[in-house]
């Protein structure tokens, strides 16, 4: 019986394997699906099981939208996922460096309006190294859902993956105490005000500022001990904690005077419903507008940012290239270095958890902690004290001065108006005069009302929350005048 035998040479081993190709994609039809649709539908996936939250997925949209620009200059629109090679890929990475370029010869393809804001300048490395390494992951998934045989950034040579992919960071800044002390103390516009509400309140609590703008008063409360505190879930990393824990911020002095005259309301900036876009855009405004307050307060402190056209560092003023996330490292390096000074004044031993571990201190620690780092003094409230308007004993009339009355267990609870002196119950002593901080007037109308108690007494030692006696005194919004405990 004659045997017959199939001789392969190049030609037909290679014919051969094509042909397997395309049967594999023809029974895989994910692999035809076009390259920007295929990525939107990756985006949304990623958010929907929680993988991304709304500020990452807003940019992850707004990352889409750059390659659908790219894939429409090239020409190459309808793009199969399977046929983004290198070289598209390294021809991607020079667009997003030089799309400003594009900008007068493609008009329709950058609108302008609330949220739209065309490139105007060469983009700079790190912001393109994010957009590719959101790109990698995207491609990453393609493979291991077996919709593409390999990604194209796997097909890089090692060093040129390392370069492409290599990100640099600027020293880190952020505020001095004196500095914060500063605009805390500076008289600044109206226009300005909500600006320095917000950017103070948030280097006091240290939160992101997507957490801040989804803040509310009912995150606002008491402890048994009389320390405000603010307490929430972190958006970022609600999805990977183990538990529903959540983060904890006594309030000092300033943030609490903040809170309880703005109610946590700062126009659009938190306005409720914001879409993402608008949110974002609000942001953006925010930067803008922080920019101007540290240059009204005179922070022209040079910090060093990194040129790449001259590949060297180069000294600006602060207040030209400050940005939202000032205010939280402002806030991790305040409470860094009050930890420093805790250990030379033997406040704490060296290795201490409760220094290093701020979400695991007591309150009561941590408050010390935050009024020592903000040179404040400390402060008590009672326990059962009102933080929202609907609480029955703590009313804001529309475009009146709010104010806060803390009733006591023997005494009626007390409502001072705006314009009127607080009453001042009789003691058998003097009441003791409260030291004024404040080294600026303040408009009458800005100016809300604290309640701080002490014993009968009257003694300033005493000054810890007590039912006995009741006293209250205006507080200034921007310079906190009141009663300390020891």
């Amino acid at each position: 019986m004659r045997q017959f035998t199939l001789r392969l040479n190049t030609h037909v081993f290679n014919l051969e394997i094509s042909h397997s190709k395309e049967g594999e994609n023809v029974c895989n039809p994910t692999t035809q699906q076009r390259l920007y649709p295929r990525f939107l539908q990756y985006i949304e996936d990623s958010h929907r099981d929680g993988i991304m939250g709304h500020y990452r997925y807003s940019q992850m949209l707004s990352k889409a939208r750059k390659l659908k620009r790219f894939l429409i200059i090239k020409g190459v629109s309808n793009l199969h996922v399977n046929q983004f090679d290198i070289n598209m890929l390294l021809d991607f990475r020079q667009f997003i460096f030089d799309e400003y370029l594009y900008v007068p010869s493609y008009p329709n393809l950058y609108p302008r309006g609330i949220g739209k804001r065309p490139p105007v300048k060469r983009c700079k490395n790190n912001t393109v190294v994010h957009d590719l390494k959101a790109l990698s992951a995207f491609f990453n998934e393609l493979e291991n859902r077996e919709e593409i045989q390999r990604s194209p950034f796997r097909k890089l040579a090692a060093k040129k993956q390392k370069s492409i992919m290599h990100v640099m960071f600027d020293e880190p800044f952020y505020l001095h105490a004196d500095e914060v002390r500063r605009i805390i103390n500076t008289p600044v516009p109206e226009k300005l005000q909500t600006t320095k509400d917000i950017f103070i309140l948030n280097c006091a609590i240290g939160c992101r500022l997507g957490d801040l703008q989804r803040l509310t008063m009912s995150k606002v409360a008491v402890s048994s001990e009389g320390i405000p505190f603010i307490h929430y879930i972190p958006s970022k990393t609600a999805s990977s904690q183990s538990t529903n824990r959540e983060i904890q911020t006594p309030l000092i002095h300033t943030a609490w005077e903040i809170i309880q005259r703005t109610q946590l309301l700062f126009g659009n900036f938190n306005a409720p419903k914001l879409s993402l876009y608008r949110a974002g855009y609000e942001r953006q405004k925010y930067n803008h507008a922080l920019r101007r307050l540290l240059y009204f307060c005179g922070i022209n402190r040079r910090v060093s940012v990194f040129d790449q056209t001259l590949g060297d560092n180069r000294y600006v003023p602060l207040c030209q290239v400050a940005s939202s996330r000032l205010a939280r490292k402002t806030h991790i390096d305040m409470l860094n270095k009050v930890q420093i000074n805790y250990y030379a004044a033997g406040l704490h031993c060296y290795g201490s958890d409760a220094v290093f571990r701020y979400t695991s201190l007591e309150l009561s620690d941590h408050f010390a902690l935050l009024n020592a780092a903000f040179a404040e003094k400390p402060y008590h409230l009672h326990p059962s004290s009102p933080t929202t308007p609907s609480s029955p004993t703590h009313s804001i009339a529309p475009n009146s001065t709010p104010t806060h009355s803390i009733a006591s267990n023997s005494s009626p609870t007390h409502s001072t108006p705006s314009n009127s002196t607080p009453p001042v119950p009789s003691h058998s002593s003097p009441a003791p005069s409260v030291p004024s901080h404040s080294t600026h007037s303040v408009p009458s109308h800005s100016t809300p009302t604290r309640t701080i108690y002490t014993h009968s007494s009257g003694s300033p030692s005493s000054a810890f929350v007590s039912s006995h006696s009741l006293i209250s005194s205006p507080v200034s919004p921007l310079h906190s005048s009141y009663k300390s405990t020891p």
